[in-house]
C-alpha cells in the first residue's frame, strides 16, 4: 500500500484572462468597479436543493490499482459502502476511473480534500464529488 499512494501539495491559481475586462458588448471596459452579476429574482418558488449521495469519481487510475486498493487507501476517511473501477466492456481492463460511495457526505468531503491530486500507484488522481442525486440512484 505505501507503494501506491503519496500526497501531493495543491496550487491554487486564477487566470487573469476570466472576464478580461472586457464588456458584453466586446469593447475594453474603462470602469473597473463594473459588475456583472446577474440579479436573482425572489418571486420565484426554488424546489428544495436534492440530497447529495457521498459519491467520488476518482480519476487518472493506473490500470493497476482494483476496488481492494480503493478501499483501503480511502477507507481511512470514512465506511466505504461501494468502489467500482470502471472497465472496458470487450478488454475488462480498467478506463483510469473509479466511483467510491461513502456512508455519510463528510466523509467523502474529508476523502476529497484529502485526496484530490494525491498520488496513488504513481499517477496524480483527481479526485471529484460525483453529480448525482437521490432521484437519479437506483
Amino acid at each position: 500500500l505505501s507503494s501506491l499512494v503519496g500526497m501531493g501539495r495543491r496550487s491554487y491559481t486564477r487566470s487573469s484572462s476570466r472576464g478580461g475586462g472586457r464588456r458584453r458588448g466586446g469593447s475594453m471596459s474603462s470602469d473597473s468597479s463594473a459588475s456583472f452579476s446577474r440579479s436573482r429574482s425572489n418571486s420565484r418558488e426554488r424546489s428544495p436543493t436534492p440530497e447529495r449521495i457521498p459519491r467520488l469519481v476518482v480519476r487518472n487510475l493506473t490500470r493497476n490499482v482494483n476496488e481492494d486498493h480503493l478501499k483501503e487507501i480511502f477507507g481511512q476517511y470514512g465506511e466505504i459502502v461501494h468502489a467500482e473501477v470502471q472497465k472496458d466492456a470487450r478488454s475488462k481492463l480498467s478506463l483510469g476511473s473509479a466511483f467510491i460511495e461513502f456512508k455519510a457526505i463528510k466523509e467523502a468531503e474529508r476523502a476529497l480534500d484529502c485526496m484530490d491530486e494525491a498520488h496513488i500507484d504513481g499517477n496524480k488522481v483527481v479526485v471529484k464529488l460525483a453529480a448525482t442525486n437521490l432521484a437519479s440512484s437506483p
